[in-house]
């Protein structure tokens, strides 16, 4: 019989083994307050951090310099952006320049293959027409030696009167 003894629905406690126990540090308080002189620092600094609701010469000063550094982190920031708003003209700028360039010179590339294809198809013509008039001259030297053998004379020995 259990005589009313239940038992736990949590795991049991294990025992243990080990023969010492284990003891948490403590804190100690006085490390927690500083000394009259670390006070007098640590409040000056928590001023600084954290100002009273009461207006002060210092928490004054110590606003209008906040302000101060605020309205110069702004100007910079808006220098920041109209630099980098005309960094990104000068690009556009740039790219647009470059862009009109390759296209001139694509354009005068082509003018230029079309006067060198002209100027070829030219030539040609002309050493055609010069190839045929050379040939034109040996066939009327050809017949005048012809006839000048036919004749008996001699080419070289002809007097001039």
């Amino acid at each position: 019989m259990s005589f009313g003894y239940q038992p736990s629905p949590f795991r049991p406690r294990k025992v243990s083994v080990t023969p010492f126990n284990v003891k948490r540090k403590q804190v100690n308080p006085d490390v927690l307050v500083p000394s009259s002189n670390n006070n007098r620092i640590n409040q000056k600094s928590s001023l600084a951090l954290f100002p009273k609701e009461k207006s002060t010469p210092d928490s004054t000063a110590l606003q209008a310099h906040i302000d101060d550094l605020q309205a110069q982190l702004k100007k910079v920031t808006q220098d920041q952006q109209s630099w980098r708003h005309k960094c990104l003209l000068l690009t556009n700028e740039r790219e647009e320049f470059e862009l009109a360039c390759k296209e001139k010179a694509a354009r005068e590339k082509d003018i230029m293959l079309l006067e060198v294809k002209l100027l070829k198809e030219v030539h040609l013509e002309k050493i055609q027409s010069l190839s045929c008039a050379m040939a034109q001259w040996q066939n009327r030297v050809a017949s005048l030696r012809a006839q000048l053998k036919q004749h008996s004379i001699e080419e070289g020995k002809l007097e001039r009167n």
